[in-house]
């Protein structure tokens, strides 16, 4: 059946699992609902831990009488129904759902079973009555519909789906799995996932973790509007670079304010505000994986930039194409947890 694709992180951060759907034969359509992948807030400097990234739209919804998980349940039922007679054919539809769109998945489920093949939800909460039990939630103002739970709790929405649904690492009020479940899962350390893992501060200095700040490219220029990050904050991003030749390869890392490059686990090169960019040149053979790690602090001015470029013999420094940036389902969940404070 063909498949209809969701996540919170969005349809680049899930590539790879997106990409192994489609070789098993699967028709997928990915859809970044309102408030995920790209359409995020970038607000991070303002995020309550509390409330999730995309707080203010959220409360605009409640403004207008309205919520993120209806907003979404129209969508999912809309690109649901295309999919369906994508090609005239009819077919009933696979939906998969994580984090924070398993919410309005469920209820589009319920809504048009008659559309659904089966419905898979990871990594969402189970129940609404669990998060208002729960003495501290995060990011859960997403999750909100008013005065549902004097009329229904999910687990009703699963009973009456029966077997058309499945969950899996169904996660605490927190976004963590149970204590006692997370220590069992063993991540792979291996660059399977698009993109470098990275961590938002809300001071320079890599101090006070706030969000998570996954990139795809390296070439960044920021004022203090853009993304409201301010002027005082930094950075750090961790994952792979794919090595595209065999012999000499060189890095240069250039910017206005202090930056810090890792390569193999070691200190390749540090600049200073003022200092001209550096260039660093390492023996790598073709396909190789290099840990990367880079951090960045932004520390008063109006304006600033960071680029990461590569050349090789023969060829001018240029921008670093998204498909040779990698990271492992380690290094994600690192990011997931570290601005939480949850990491060891």
């Amino acid at each position: 059946s063909p498949v209809l694709f969701l996540s919170e992180g969005g349809s680049t951060y899930h590539l790879r699992e997106i990409m192994e759907m489609v070789n098993e034969g699967h028709s997928v359509m990915s859809v970044e609902l309102p408030g995920t992948g790209r359409f995020r807030q970038k607000n991070i400097n303002g995020m309550r831990l509390s409330s999730g990234m995309n707080w203010e739209d959220c409360n605009k919804a409640f403004l207008m009488g309205r919520s993120i998980v209806g907003y979404r349940i129209r969508d999912i039922l809309d690109a649901s129904r295309f999919l369906s007679n994508y090609q005239g054919k009819g077919n009933r539809v696979s939906l998969v759902a994580t984090g924070e769109t398993g919410i309005p998945a469920l209820h589009a489920a319920f809504m048009d079973s008659s559309l659904y093949e089966a419905v898979n939800i990871r990594g969402s909460i189970s129940s609404w009555e669990e998060v208002v039990r729960s003495r501290t939630s995060l990011n859960q103002l997403v999750n909100v519909v008013f005065d549902v739970l004097n009329h229904y709790d999910l687990p009703d929405l699963i009973l009456r789906l029966g077997k058309k649904v499945t969950t899996e690492e169904s996660v605490t009020a927190t976004g963590l799995l149970p204590k006692g479940r997370g220590t069992k899962i063993k991540l792979s350390n291996e660059p399977v996932n698009k993109g470098l893992a990275g961590i938002y501060y809300r001071s320079p200095g890599q101090v006070n973790p706030e969000g998570p700040d996954w990139t795809g490219d390296l070439e960044f220029s920021w004022d203090q509007y853009t993304g409201n990050r301010g002027r005082d904050w930094s950075s750090e991003w961790f994952g792979f670079l794919e090595s595209p030749v065999k012999g000499q390869l060189c890095i240069r890392i250039s910017s206005d304010q202090s930056a810090k490059l890792f390569v193999r686990e070691e200190l390749a090169t540090s600049l200073e505000p003022g200092t001209q960019p550096e260039e660093v040149c390492f023996r790598v053979r073709e396909g190789e994986f290099l840990p990367l790690r880079i951090l960045y602090s932004q520390d008063g001015p109006l304006t600033s930039y960071l680029q990461v470029r590569w050349s090789w013999e023969g060829e001018p420094f240029q921008l670093i194409p998204s498909e040779y940036l990698w990271h492992s389902p380690r290094q994600r969940q690192t990011m997931e947890n570290r601005w939480k404070k949850l990491d060891e």
